[in-house]
C-alpha cells in the first residue's frame, strides 16, 4: 500500500489541491458566488485523474527514472521499481515501446 501512496506523489497532489483552491477563491472574489458542491465534486474528479497520470508516468518512465536524481517533484518516486510487477511485464512493455519508435512502424498488425 505504501508503494501506491508513493507513486501517487502526495506532494504534487497537495500542490494541485492548493492551486485549484486558489483558483476557486479567486473566482469567488470576482463573482461573489461559491458553489461548495461543485468545488468538492470537481476535486473528486481532478484528484483521481492526477493520480492516474502519476501512475502512468511511473510506469512509462521507469527506465529513465532509474538514471535520474530524484527530487520531491521530478525523477519519479522510485516506487514502481520496488513494486511486485513481474519482470516479464516490464520487458513486454519495453519491447512494444521500442517497436513504436522504429522508423517504419505501421502499428501492431494484430490490432486490425
Amino acid at each position: 500500500m505504501i508503494v501506491w501512496w508513493r507513486m501517487a506523489r502526495p506532494l504534487q497532489l497537495l500542490s494541485i489541491v492548493l492551486v485549484y483552491t486558489l483558483g476557486a477563491l479567486m473566482a469567488q472574489a470576482m463573482t461573489e458566488a461559491f458553489d461548495s458542491a461543485r468545488f468538492i465534486g470537481s476535486l473528486l474528479v481532478l484528484l483521481p485523474v492526477a493520480v492516474s497520470v502519476h501512475y502512468a508516468n511511473e510506469y512509462a518512465d521507469v527506465e529513465t527514472d532509474a538514471l535520474t536524481a530524484r527530487t520531491p517533484f521530478s525523477g519519479g518516486s522510485g516506487a514502481f521499481m520496488q513494486s511486485n510487477l513481474p519482470r516479464r511485464a516490464q520487458h513486454a512493455y519495453n519491447h512494444a515501446d521500442q517497436r513504436q519508435h522504429q522508423p517504419n512502424y505501421q502499428g501492431d498488425p494484430r490490432a486490425d
